[in-house]
C-alpha cells in the first residue's frame, strides 16, 4: 500500500484517489476487527489485529520511503525550495527598486 500510495503521489497521470484507497485497504480492516474484538471482549482477537494494523502501518511507511528515495523525491523537494527562495529574493529586489 505504501509503494502504491507513494508512486501515485509522485505521478500526475495516476488517479488522485489511489493513495487513499491503497492505504484504506491496508489499514481499515484490522482497525475494524480491533473494534469488533473490543465489543466482544475478545482480547486475543484485539491483540492479533492490533499487531496486524501496526505491521501494515510500518509497511506503508517503509514502502513510501522506498518509492520516494528511488525517485529522488528529496532532491526534487530541495530544488523547488531553492526556486521559491530565488523568486522571493527577486520580488524583494523589485519592490526595493520601486521604493527608490
Amino acid at each position: 500500500a505504501g509503494i502504491a500510495a507513494g508512486f501515485a503521489w509522485t505521478r500526475k497521470d495516476v488517479v488522485d484517489a489511489l493513495p487513499g484507497v491503497a492505504i484504506a485497504v491496508a489499514l481499515v480492516p484490522p482497525v475494524t476487527m480491533v473494534g469488533i474484538g473490543l465489543f466482544l471482549f475478545n482480547f486475543e482477537l484485539v491483540r492479533f489485529y492490533l499487531f496486524a494494523f501496526l505491521f501494515n502501518i510500518f509497511g506503508v511507511i517503509v514502502g513510501g520511503l522506498i518509492v520516494f528515495s528511488l525517485l529522488d523525491f528529496y532532491k526534487t523537494k530541495n530544488k523547488v525550495h531553492k526556486e521559491v527562495e530565488e523568486s522571493v529574493k527577486e520580488e524583494e529586489k523589485a519592490k526595493a527598486k520601486k521604493k527608490k
